[in-house]
């Protein structure tokens, strides 16, 4: 269904959220998670309401849909906001999913902008290094590419 609907921010991802919540079984929140995503490719604010749903969720599965979003929706752009709100999830989030996530976002979100994946790359020292020991193994590698 996300693909159908990719780019479109239509009422039918707000179904499927509701959906998202009923059911019980993994693969599909999985696959509902990432066509919510899907839908919000390259609509930057107009997608934040539905972002925000899906980080603020208790389901980490949603959550790690919500950076999936916020990496669809703001691929590209080197959103500050996009990026500080990545930072937030990858440094804070109780989720080790969710945390590998944010980081891959990060690349989505910062990918066409060359100049300002430097001045990330000077800030990552300070805000992530130190966070090293507390992040899985994955987050670790991926940390460790960007540096």
């Amino acid at each position: 269904m996300g693909l159908l609907m990719v780019g479109t921010v239509s009422e039918k991802a707000s179904e499927m959220l509701a959906y998202a919540h009923e059911t019980q079984e993994e693969k599909t929140i999985r696959g509902l998670a990432l066509g919510i995503a899907l839908t919000v490719y390259g609509r930057e604010e107009r997608a934040d309401s539905l972002i925000k749903q899906m980080t603020g969720d208790r389901d980490h599965i949603l959550r790690c849909g919500g950076m999936y979003a916020l990496a669809l929706a703001y691929r590209g752009t080197a959103s500050n906001k996009a990026v500080s709100q990545l930072l937030h999830f990858a440094a804070s989030d109780v989720s080790d999913d969710v945390r590998r996530t944010a980081v891959q976002a990060l690349g989505f979100v910062l990918y066409s902008e060359p100049d300002k994946v430097s001045i990330f790359l000077e800030c990552i020292p300070r805000n992530l290094v130190f966070l090293l020991p507390l992040f899985c193994l994955l987050v670790r590698f991926i940390i460790a590419l960007y540096l």
